[in-house]
């Protein structure tokens, strides 16, 4: 566990909120209907994915925390970088820029970012989100299977 006394870093409200923000890019909000007919918005970051990152992040700190939390931090120095303002503070229309130039390893700021190191933060951050929107709710996120009805696996009502 080399990297787990850097791990609590995780636990903080600016990478709870960085988590939330990027959710919502990902995954934007979904209109659906339950059977009743009733309609409602899902926002992804309802799910609380943010707790599944925690907790994954607590039980394998090499394999899974240490790489979302260097991506995570590398998100934050490529918007400073680009936009002189952290991802949260974004507009949507930047932060949807922003993703999909990072998932095209398109940022041309640092040696340290290369195409390739872009495409890796972007793969890691993504996979590790939509595994605490589907999850199963007992690992965390997913919470009140937010997930599942964004999907429209299960319907409300």
């Amino acid at each position: 566990m080399k990297h787990s006394n850097e791990i609590v870093e995780l636990y903080t409200i600016k990478c709870i909120e960085l988590i939330d923000a990027i959710s919502n890019v990902l995954f934007p909000p979904n209109d659906i209907t339950n059977s009743k007919g009733e309609k409602s918005i899902i926002k992804v970051s309802d799910a609380k994915i943010d707790r599944y990152i925690l907790m994954r992040a607590a039980w394998q700190p090499d394999s899974f925390g240490y790489p979302v939390l260097e991506s995570l931090k590398d998100i934050l120095n490529i918007s400073q970088s680009y936009y002189q303002k952290n991802f949260t503070e974004l507009l949507n229309d930047e932060q949807n820029y922003f993703i999909e130039k990072l998932e095209k390893g398109e940022f041309n700021i640092s040696p340290s970012y290369t195409r390739k190191r872009q495409k890796e933060i972007f793969r890691i951050i993504h996979q590790s989100i939509s595994e605490g929107l589907f999850s199963d709710p007992g690992y965390g996120g997913n919470d009140k299977e937010v997930g599942w009805f964004y999907s429209n696996f299960k319907t409300k009502g």
